[in-house]
């Protein structure tokens, strides 16, 4: 029925339903129907949320899983776009996907609280998105590590955390301690704000649109299309 996409992609949809045929293919026919749509997503249409420095992709974890990096202090909820936040999450996500070295299907989120207020916190964001992701990109996340976890923050995950599924709440480990993101993520990686090593300054030019000429070139196409109607 799925001719076009490889064992691997078809087994995380399956795992993400419990194996339940039926509902992995609604799932997956939805993620089909979405990129039919809006894909490729290209990086002129959302590049002031990748301009933003929010997110980026760097370094492994211990594991040897692509890392990725997002900094809460530099999310403002009330100064961006939705839809082109929305945008730039998937823009991402399609950059793990295409950069998984052969052997690994999933990656590692460090969140960065350094500097972390209230206002940064963008729970409309997460709303619009969650469900979407959830049909786009199923079983990709390894773990997330948070840190710092103040008190604060862990008294709210002690209530937030039950209303997740036992799989997706095992995967969230909020840190209190450094020595804790240390365990999972070597020093060298670990971003020097967040009392590690890597001195890295973010640089959108450092990321270029992950697709191939071909998809390049058709996504431009329907671009000019859309404009010119």
């Amino acid at each position: 029925k799925y001719p076009g996409l490889n064992d691997d992609v078809l087994a995380r949809y399956l795992i993400a339903r419990n194996n339940d045929l039926t509902k992995a293919c609604e799932q997956l026919q939805r993620a089909l129907e979405w990129k039919a749509l809006h894909c490729p997503i290209l990086k002129s249409t959302c590049i002031k949320e990748i301009s933003s420095g929010k997110l980026y992709i760097r370094g492994v974890c211990k594991e040897g899983r692509p890392l990725l990096i997002y900094r809460s202090c530099k999310s403002f909820p009330n100064e961006r776009d939705l839809e082109e936040a929305a945008r730039m999450l998937v823009w991402f996500a399609e950059h793990l996907q295409r950069s998984m070295p052969p052997h690994m299907s999933k990656y590692t989120l460090l969140v960065d609280r350094v500097g972390h207020k209230s206002e940064n916190t963008d729970s409309d964001l997460m709303k619009h998105v969650s469900s979407q992701f959830q049909d786009l990109f199923p079983e990709t996340l390894m773990r997330a590590i948070i840190y710092p976890s103040d008190v604060v923050f862990y008294s709210i995950w002690a209530i937030v955390k039950w209303f997740m599924d036992p799989v997706t709440r095992e995967k969230v480990q909020p840190m209190m301690y450094l020595s804790g993101v240390e365990q999972y993520i070597d020093r060298q990686y670990i971003p020097k704000s967040m009392g590690g090593d890597d001195e890295y300054e973010y640089n959108p030019d450092d990321f270029a649109d992950p697709y191939s000429e071909e998809e390049l070139a058709a996504a431009k196409e329907t671009a000019a299309k859309s404009a010119s109607a």
